[in-house]
């Protein structure tokens, strides 16, 4: 029976020669994925932006460590890695590829500088870390800040997916929000979770100076200005009731018919105040613009319009979004239990919280 140090080894062999060939230089085989084989628990791509256009790069293995002689393998596997052994974990060999590829494309001098290597044991999971500064990510003028660009080559992207045990997080440059995205977020940070495939488009991602409004253009908002703004109509609503109710005391009572049973000899008046208020309320307006939601908002609203319940491609489909956007986005809603998902072979049946997610035949 083979032994859990030997899994860790071969597992780590594995994941060497899978990345050997990850990314392919501008001068020939084309672009291709991340081709990692982490063990067990997956691996985490980290960009934490810089405001000068670098970005530091953190790239997480992880490993469940469930015997002493496990952590014992793992921390000599580990020394090896910190040693700059390429066989063990993520080699930078695979970035600085990527790097030179990205440059020759976009004309933008990019290196890959300040190199480290760390691992770490907690809670029986050992976690090797790749970290690096990879110069020039990004393009930064007076207004904007611009990511996209450094994962495309000649061939195509040199990240065109990522697999079910693999992540990538965006953190944002400081002092900047996002301005626009392929997918939702949160405090400012990007999620892709695996597996999705990119396109060039699926990764670019613009930020704005954060003193600047990145919501959809429109009237200033004020949180004090509207709090007043709904006092005053509060006060308004009560002054028209008031009002109505003054009337209607002062109007004299409607004359009614005789005591023996016949018609008075007045006309019979309508007692209705002209300023009564509807008995009924008025329907809500169902013309809204789309263009005002959030994405969260149109998803919750197309759910509502069929009932709670819709396939994910639909959702697609009705909304024109990207796979990648979609998926995304349903994965963030679903964790804020905004929405529930169920998945039914090979599609993902998505509802409201309240409704019930059994499968329909």
């Amino acid at each position: 029976m083979r032994s859990r140090v030997a899994a860790i080894c071969a597992l780590l062999v594995m994941l060497s020669v899978a990345v050997s060939g990850a990314v392919a230089t501008s001068s020939g085989q084309g672009a291709t994925a991340l081709q990692a084989e982490p063990a067990n628990e997956g691996v985490t791509m980290t960009i934490d932006l810089q405001p000068n256009g670098d970005a530091r790069w953190e790239v997480s293995t992880e490993f469940s460590l469930d015997s002493e002689n496990e952590t014992k393998a793992f921390e000599t596997l580990a020394a090896e890695f910190e040693d700059g052994n390429s066989d063990v974990g993520f080699s930078v060999d695979i970035f600085k590829r990527a790097s030179k590829a990205a440059s020759e494309h976009t004309g933008r001098e990019m290196a890959i500088e300040g190199v480290a290597r760390s691992h770490s044991v907690e809670n029986q999971t050992g976690r090797l870390t790749l970290i690096f500064t990879w110069t020039n990510f990004a393009t930064v003028s007076d207004d904007n800040y611009r990511v996209g660009d450094a994962f495309n080559t000649s061939s195509g992207t040199w990240l065109p997916e990522l697999r079910a045990d693999q992540q990538l997080v965006m953190l944002p440059p400081e002092g900047f929000a996002v301005s626009s995205a392929p997918i939702g977020f949160r405090n400012e940070t990007l999620r892709w979770e695996g597996p999705v495939t990119f396109t060039a488009e699926d990764l670019e991602v613009t930020y704005r100076p954060a003193d600047v409004d990145t919501q959809t253009p429109g009237p200033e908002r004020n949180d004090f200005a509207l709090v007043g703004l709904g006092v005053l109509a509060l006060s308004v609503l009560a002054l028209a009731v008031y009002m109505w109710y003054v009337r209607r005391e002062d109007d004299p009572p409607a004359p009614t018919a005789s005591a023996n049973g016949g018609d008075s000899d007045l006309e019979t008046v309508d007692t209705t105040p002209d300023d009564e208020p509807a008995t009924e309320p008025a329907e809500p307006d169902e013309d809204v613009d789309l263009d005002l939601l959030s994405d969260e908002e149109r998803v919750e609203r197309l759910l509502r319009a069929e009932g709670g319940r819709m396939k994910q491609a639909t959702i697609v489909k009705e909304t024109g979004w990207s796979n990648a956007k979609v998926s995304q986005l349903l994965s963030a809603m679903d964790e804020d239990g905004q929405i529930e998902k169920l998945r039914i072979g090979r599609e993902n049946l998505i509802s409201l919280p309240e409704q019930d997610t059994d499968a329909e035949n």
